[in-house]
């Protein structure tokens, strides 16, 4: 299937993840927290990481005279230098694989679609190189309404699409949100499954799944 688009998530199956990554993220935060010359303790800097919950940051927020939507693109500055400064560093590494998208690109539109910020993709796809491959490359935007548009909310993809001119076409993550986004874009859904550690929800079926990069052209060639 020439011309078939070819999203991909970022973190997970573009590039690997890093060891540091929560103690990162937490001093990102307490750097965000500084701008406002406000002082916060360890405990609160978590509650700003990972599966966040919008209540507790509220609450946080409003414990030292501030609202959330004002701290947030603050928080997500901070957060995308300490990432840029990790593939600076040589901590974030693509994964071999990726060499594939070269082949790919020859007959197929590429792009990323990433819950990572905006900065942090722009920022990846200029210093590994991949403006040849890469057509398009979302990330999210830097405010809470860019936050609560990550997947499994499909907006970045149904805009990476439109970019690509395509109807249609096959995504590639690595979590249960990624499936879900694809399916509710109409996308193929392909899983990523590098080891065996990784699995997806039973209650989530991807159209395929693949242990590599490597795969995708037999994915393709199956469509067809």
């Amino acid at each position: 299937m020439a011309n078939l688009p070819l999203l991909f998530d970022v973190d997970g199956v573009i590039l690997r993840h890093h060891r540091s990554g929560p103690s990162v993220y937490e001093s990102a935060i307490g750097d965000a927290f500084a701008e406002f010359d406000v002082s916060t303790t360890d405990a609160e800097h978590r509650s700003f990481v990972g599966d966040v919950s919008a209540d507790r940051m509220r609450e946080i927020c409003r414990r030292h005279g501030l609202e959330l939507p004002d701290v947030w693109p603050v928080r997500e500055r901070h957060v995308s230098e300490h990432q840029r400064e990790l593939c600076r560093n040589g901590e974030r590494t693509l994964f071999d694989d990726v060499d594939v998208l070269s082949e790919l690109a020859a007959s197929h539109p590429i792009g990323f679609v990433s819950n990572n910020q905006q900065a942090t993709i722009d920022f990846a796809v200029d210093h590994f190189g991949l403006e040849s491959v890469v057509e398009t490359a979302y990330g999210r935007e830097p405010t809470w309404d860019g936050f609560e548009r990550r997947k499994p909310d499909p907006y970045y993809i149904e805009q990476a699409l439109a970019d690509l001119g395509g109807e249609t076409g096959l995504y590639v993550g690595d979590r249960v949100t990624d499936i879900q986004a694809a399916h509710r874009a109409d996308l193929t859904a392909v899983y990523l499954r590098r080891t065996e550690a990784d699995s997806t929800s039973a209650a989530v079926r991807p159209d395929a799944i693949i242990r590599s990069l490597n795969d995708i052209p037999a994915v393709i060639e199956r469509l067809a």
